[in-house]
């Protein structure tokens, strides 16, 4: 019986260590890039800093030499008073260690960096992350926003008119230009945005003649201006064919302060569209 026993032991730890084999390769037997085998070193990344210029962001990565990452990936969320938008995972390349995103909007950002070996085999462990905020919209200033998007025919996209917070407006006159070959708008798809809708008795009138979108905005309640940043309006254009235009702010737009003195617009952002078929 004994025998038996110490036989049994014996075949039980032959199987185990066959079994253990099958998961941790020996170094002669396996690629150091694939997290089985015993020479596998995770892989490692951080951000180094970033770098702001207007509302273009560059991000700067590192990694240790002793672990060679090839190729990138990153994705962000973003989120302001009136909008959220995630990105996900986007290529970036291969050895790069840095970003540029152009032309982003005001607001919260957490983005992050993915680092992985060239090979079949992906670590996704090496990700690092960074929150930043954006802030340099001028007081008087008026922005289409998203500044840049894309879709296919007969799709649906929102725009909205974005102001920063302006303590002394309360009459607004906001002219838009558009190509209605390219894309559809009615009167009805012009609605209220965040800022507006929470204001109480404020006038709201949207006009389209030809290519020209027309909306007058009057904070009456005690003649009191809007306190915070956010939404005019949202316009829900259709797209008829596929191409490149953009929606412009026209120099046509007014703002008018308490005493209905029309305030001079420092800047104007407007937005891009590409339509895909």
């Amino acid at each position: 019986m004994t025998k038996l026993f110490i036989k049994l032991v014996c075949l039980g730890i032959i199987i185990c260590c066959y079994s253990c084999s099958e998961y941790l390769l020996p170094i002669d037997d396996c690629s150091c890039f694939d997290p089985e085998c015993e020479c596998y070193s995770s892989p490692q990344l951080w951000i180094e800093n970033i770098e702001v210029d207007g509302n273009d962001v560059t991000i700067n990565w590192d990694s240790p030499d002793s672990v060679d990452l090839t190729t990138y990936s990153y994705r962000y969320q973003y989120e302001n008073s009136f909008y959220e938008h995630q990105i996900d995972w986007l290529d970036i390349g291969e050895n790069v260690q840095n970003i540029t995103l152009s032309n982003l909007f005001d607001g919260d950002y957490h983005i992050e960096i993915l680092g992985r070996f060239y090979s079949e085999h992906e670590d996704s462990t090496a990700i690092a992350g960074i929150d930043f905020n954006l802030d340099y919209l001028q007081n008087y200033s008026i922005s289409l926003f998203p500044f840049q998007q894309t879709t296919v025919v007969n799709d649906t996209i929102d725009v909205f008119i974005s102001i920063p917070r302006i303590d002394n407006i309360i009459g607004y006159q906001i002219d838009l230009l558009y190509n209605p070959e390219i894309l559809e708008i009615s009167e009805e798809n012009i609605v209220k945005g965040n800022l507006i809708e929470s204001f109480p008795g404020a006038i709201f009138l949207p006009d389209i003649i030809d290519n020209l979108i027309r909306i007058h905005i009057l904070t009456v309640e005690g003649n009191t201006s809007l306190s915070e940043d956010g939404s005019l309006a949202k316009l829900s254009f259709s797209s008829k064919l596929s191409g490149e235009t953009e929606i412009i702010l026209s120099n046509s737009s007014t703002l008018r302060n308490i005493e209905n003195i029309e305030i001079p617009i420092d800047t104007l952002y407007n937005c891009s569209v590409t339509i895909l078929e």
